[in-house]
């Protein structure tokens, strides 16, 4: 059973966590938050540079 990781921001921190969930096979992303309105809806994968998974990029919380 993989850990359901959310990650909060897509800045220098947060790209490169995208990656690292994606790539550790005993992670799952469920969730990416943002602050920017244009990156509400992207592709999670997208924002980081690697292939789409399917986690679309939100600025709701809770």
């Amino acid at each position: 059973m993989a850990l359901k990781v959310v990650v909060w921001g897509t800045g220098n921190v947060g790209r490169p966590a995208i990656r690292a969930v994606a790539a550790h096979r005993g992670l799952e992303l469920v969730g990416v938050i943002v602050a920017d309105p244009d990156k509400v809806g992207v592709d999670a994968g997208a924002l980081a540079g690697i292939d789409t998974g399917g986690v679309q990029a939100t600025d709701e919380v809770g």
